[in-house]
């Protein structure tokens, strides 16, 4: 390292260290920990906050978040990189990022531990389809807690949501209330679109997500001859239309969640941009 790299690596260092210890003044929750959690998330927002665009604020204010869904410490130390790490990848707030965190890890039941998982899923459903993490976030909103009730995972979900957006609904809101609307129809389906299913010869149990999964419960409507004329005249719109998209998205489905299970374009992407960190933080 020359001379001028070095003093501006610990010029950095030093006002990230500053504005860390400013934030923490107004962060009661992570301030409450103890001396040597401090001290190890102290460092880890400074190295972090050094070697990406985020500052030490914001990256505090981020750990706040997760403080505040309920992750202790020492979760919040070993996520924030991750958080951090995908933000800088797909080019997303980190506020943004941290909430899809916590609504994955509090909801789908996620490990701290496993954020690596959560950010290759991530990074590789916004790779393959027309999502944005504020999409993700806001499909999250509204139609998490249901997806999980009807014992689909964080994959699942979020390949469901990628499905629908190659297929045309590409609104957060949209995506989200959509969705939640399907899942209560295949658990509890209309007088008009139980009637349909009865004469299709279909059961409740062969569209049960948490039987079939997600992809199982739509293969089968569609091997019956479950058509998107059926789903307009049984459904409310909203529902209809998303409905509609899962069914004509299965493969794509599919195909999407097996490439966030693999992540292996994410794996590259996560790799390259750890690797782009690191020497950002050695210059």
């Amino acid at each position: 390292l020359s001379l001028n790299t070095l003093i501006g690596a610990l010029r950095s260092g030093a006002t990230a260290a500053l504005e860390f210890d400013n934030a923490l003044q107004e962060r009661q929750a992570i301030s409450a920990a103890s001396n040597g959690e401090r001290v190890k998330l102290r460092t880890t927002i400074i190295e972090t906050s050094t070697g990406t665009k985020f500052s030490a604020k914001e990256l505090t204010e981020a750990a706040t978040i997760m403080s505040q869904a309920g992750l202790g410490v020492k979760e919040i130390t070993s996520s924030l990189k991750e958080v951090a790490l995908v933000a800088t990848a797909t080019g997303s707030g980190i506020k943004s990022v941290t909430d899809v965190f916590t609504s994955a890890i509090g909801v789908f039941k996620i490990q701290a531990t496993e954020t690596a998982s959560v950010s290759n899923q991530l990074i590789a459903a916004l790779n393959l389809s027309k999502l944005t993490i504020d999409k993700v976030a806001t499909g999250l909103q509204y139609a998490s807690n249901i997806a999980a009730e009807s014992g689909l995972s964080f994959s699942e979900t979020t390949a469901a949501l990628a499905a629908m957006s190659n297929q045309g609904i590409t609104a957060g809101s949209t995506l989200g209330t959509g969705f939640r609307q399907v899942l209560l129809d295949l658990q509890t389906p209309s007088t008009k679109l139980k009637a349909r299913l009865d004469e299709l010869g279909i059961s409740l149990k062969d569209i049960d997500p948490s039987s079939n999964g997600l992809i199982g419960s739509f293969e089968n409507l569609r091997k019956a001859g479950f058509t998107a004329a059926d789903a307009f005249e049984t459904m409310e719109k909203r529902a209809a239309n998303a409905f509609i998209a899962l069914l004509r998205g299965v493969d794509d489905q599919r195909t999407l969640r097996e490439a966030i299970l693999l992540s292996n374009g994410a794996a590259d992407a996560n790799k390259t941009a750890m690797e782009s960190l690191e020497n950002q933080s050695k210059r």
